[in-house]
């Protein structure tokens, strides 16, 4: 995960940090900041998504060419963020989180559990109101507000935003842009968030929309989200069966990128 990865820091010099009598003199060879395979992948996936930046598009999927997919939740943290990661946890596949600045405060545990377990955290907003209808300025602090919390909470950077209501314009994404971070929306939605939705026919309008690189919408706050707990055996089943791997976000649009940001 971006900024998940520790350096590794290599110094020269004794062991006795008061110079006492007989300790070993101060080393004069520099210090040294090494790079883990972790931090180095981190790294390259940081420079990829900010390539992705550039583009100033919206990005709703990945190409077909690789049989990959993106699990991501929308709206929290929230009362079940936690019950939907055991479940990715048991299913053995990553998912990418979409959070709420606002929702971040006293829900800091789930954000390290997050990153601690392979995921990843995007950025939804702070206060989730449409962008579109809003100033640049408070637009920006929207975004940049979101970031810094989860930075402060979790001790990771995120290179992801996802627009609430999918909505995006060029105001909106010209401050995503500068802040040098990819916008993605979505190509299939389970609609987990509806009154009559249930485990089957969330996970049956899943794997009707479906495709390698598609990025699938569901949610893990905004509610109760125990059908979407129920529904994620029955989709990541449906996917295996296809042959289909769900990946992070940022893996799928580094892996597989799609040409032009469009379905």
């Amino acid at each position: 995960l971006a900024g998940a990865s520790a350096l590794v820091v290599r110094t020269g010099g004794g062991d006795d940090p008061g110079g006492s009598a007989g300790s070993p003199a101060p080393s004069t060879t520099p210090a040294t900041t090494a790079l883990g395979p972790a931090a180095t992948a981190a790294a390259r996936t940081r420079r990829e998504m900010a390539l992705l930046s550039m583009r100033r598009a919206p990005l709703y999927r990945g190409s077909e060419r690789m049989a990959l997919v993106a699990l991501t939740f929308d709206d929290g943290p929230g009362t079940d963020t936690m019950r939907i990661l055991s479940a990715l946890n048991r299913l053995r596949v990553p998912g990418t989180f979409f959070v709420i600045g606002r929702q971040i405060a006293g829900r800091e545990r789930e954000l390290r559990a997050i990153a601690a377990h392979g995921g990843e955290i995007g950025v939804h907003s702070w206060s989730h109101p449409d962008l579109t209808t809003l100033r640049p300025a408070r637009v920006r602090a929207e975004l940049i507000g979101t970031r810094n919390a989860v930075r402060r909470a979790a001790g990771v950077e995120p290179v992801l935003y996802r627009p609430p209501y999918g909505a995006i314009d060029r105001k909106v994404m010209s401050a995503v842009a500068t802040a040098r971070m990819v916008p993605v929306l979505w190509d299939a939605d389970g609609d987990d968030w509806a009154e009559d939705a249930t485990p089957a026919r969330v996970a049956r309008t899943i794997l009707s929309e479906v495709r390698p690189g598609s990025v699938i919408l569901l949610h893990d706050g905004g509610g109760r989200r125990g059908v979407t707990v129920r529904a994620l055996p029955r989709i990541v089943s449906g996917l295996r069966a296809r042959g289909i791997r769900p990946v992070l976000v940022s893996e799928l649009l580094e892996r597989d990128p799609p040409p032009d940001g469009r379905p």
